[in-house]
């Protein structure tokens, strides 16, 4: 009998000895590899379309407004805002399509431009009006020269639905 034990255990033994050889020549299990890093954030690098939208047709739109409401306090600071986005669009984007945007601007839009700043130190409705449909029209023009044709512009119809949140209205 005890050679019957000896035996199991020996050949326990002798197949513990090869599991361990079998896991020693094994190659390891490679760590789990780290997940690479997302790649940095690119800087934001906003297109022509991309600053006229932000830039602006907002701006323009609220220069109707306030100048419709007769504030002229506010269609100045709107007209000098839209100016200047103007100026800030021309040294982001100098060319587009391989047209000069700055000599675009200055043609479609600063002589009209100058006309509202002219209809609003007058506090004049009429002036102001006519200015603005021949600055809207510029617009239009200036989208057709930079080949963008279907890119029509147009005198806000109706209330202002477009900006609920502010105020128009000259303040008392």
């Amino acid at each position: 009998m005890m050679k019957k034990h000896t035996l199991i255990l020996l050949a326990a033994i002798a197949l513990a000895g090869s599991w361990a050889t079998v896991a020693l020549t094994q190659p390891a299990t490679p760590p789990a590899e780290a997940p690479e890093p997302p790649p940095p954030p690119q800087p934001f690098s906003p297109g022509l379309d991309d600053l006229m939208t932000m830039l602006v047709q907002i701006r323009h739109t609220k220069l109707y407004y306030a100048g419709s409401a007769k504030n002229w306090e506010l269609a100045a600071s709107e007209a000098r805002e839209l100016r200047n986005s103007f100026d800030r669009i021309t040294k982001t984007i100098p060319l587009y399509l391989g047209n000069d945007v700055a000599q675009s601007m200055g043609v479609f839009g600063t002589p009209h431009l100058d006309k509202i700043d002219k209809a609003v130190a007058d506090a004049d409705p009429v002036a102001f009006t006519k200015a603005y449909k021949d600055l809207t029209e510029g617009c239009t023009q200036c989208h057709a020269y930079m080949e963008h044709p279907f890119l029509v512009m147009k005198v806000p119809a109706g209330p202002n639905t477009i900006f609920p949140d502010q105020v128009f209205t000259p303040l008392p």
